[in-house]
């Protein structure tokens, strides 16, 4: 993660590793001179997830009494456990392309020498990849495609993609909405468009893949959607579909309230289970088509 000497944030050509080691959380933070009177940070949110999709020792840096909780909960547990994918975010291979051929060989960054398009996932235990794409800085609008995220998908699964239904600047921690933006669509062939945007309304996409609950029934983990990693391992601990249900095993603090949002294929809607962890941290969560149910141990 760069950020520039004005206050406008960017991503580096290669990766969202972190080349700094906190943020703040807040616009304005008083205290020391330095940083006075202009030096404010107009894009909290953003930073934030970059600092989750890095993987990197990133921490908040607010003074006392300046910071923006419910951002911070956004990238981690109620314990302060990061929520993070499986490995570091990095530039898509058309980044390179477009920075070495022009023209329409790649994502169209605002300012040269970055990558405006980004992708990562997260694996779980016997099941395909759960896919994460940044975009942010993007000049125009993108048509992103299978062989771009070709390390972030599993070939041979169906996928449904998803993004929150509010910009993630006015997205509430306490319960996002999402917006299907295809459902079905294969792991090794699928397209999907990327709106142009800029850093304080960059883009986040997920995609999930369909699992089979028996009886032609598919359905989908989304996951926790008001973080900036909805489905990690740190939470997530498995994920087990048949018998008509999808069963996910979660873990966190004593007492932590965890919503998770499912898809549901043949009606396309999309559920939310909200559980209180048990005093262990864990509880499992069951969806199926007839009804969501929690049970914690």
């Amino acid at each position: 993660m760069i950020v520039n000497p004005t206050p406008t944030p960017t991503l580096t050509l290669a990766s969202s590793s972190s080349r700094r080691d906190d943020f703040w959380t807040t616009a304005d933070q008083p205290g020391n001179p330095k940083y006075k009177p202009t030096d404010v940070e107009t894009h909290s949110e953003f930073l934030g997830a970059v600092a989750a999709y890095s993987t990197g020792p990133v921490q908040p840096a607010d003074a006392v009494g300046k910071s923006d909780a419910d951002l911070i909960l956004r990238t981690s547990t109620g314990g302060g456990l990061l929520l993070q994918p499986s490995r570091p975010m990095t530039a898509i291979d058309a980044c390179f392309l477009q920075e070495a051929l022009g023209g329409d060989a790649g994502p169209k960054p605002r300012y040269r020498h970055l990558c405006p398009v980004l992708s990562t996932h997260t694996a779980l235990p016997n099941l395909p990849k759960f896919l994460h794409v940044m975009s942010a800085q993007l000049a125009a609008d993108y048509m992103l495609t299978a062989s771009d995220v070709a390390a972030d998908v599993t070939p041979g699964a169906d996928y449904v993609f998803w993004r929150a239904a509010d910009s993630p600047r006015r997205a509430a921690a306490s319960g996002v909405s999402v917006s299907v933006i295809a459902a079905a669509r294969a792991g090794d062939d699928f397209t999907v468009t990327l709106p142009a945007c800029r850093a304080d309304d960059f883009g986040l996409l997920h995609a999930a893949p369909l699992l089979a609950l028996g009886g032609g029934d598919r359905a989908a983990l989304l996951g926790e959607v008001a973080k900036f990693v909805p489905v990690a391992s740190q939470r997530v601990r498995s994920v087990t579909a048949g018998g008509g249900a999808l069963s996910v095993a979660v873990a966190g603090e004593a007492r932590e309230e965890v919503t998770l949002v499912f898809y549901d294929e043949e009606t396309g809607a999309t559920p939310t289970a909200t559980c209180t962890l048990s005093e262990a941290g864990t509880a499992t969560v069951t969806f199926g088509p007839e009804a969501t149910a929690c049970t914690c141990a």
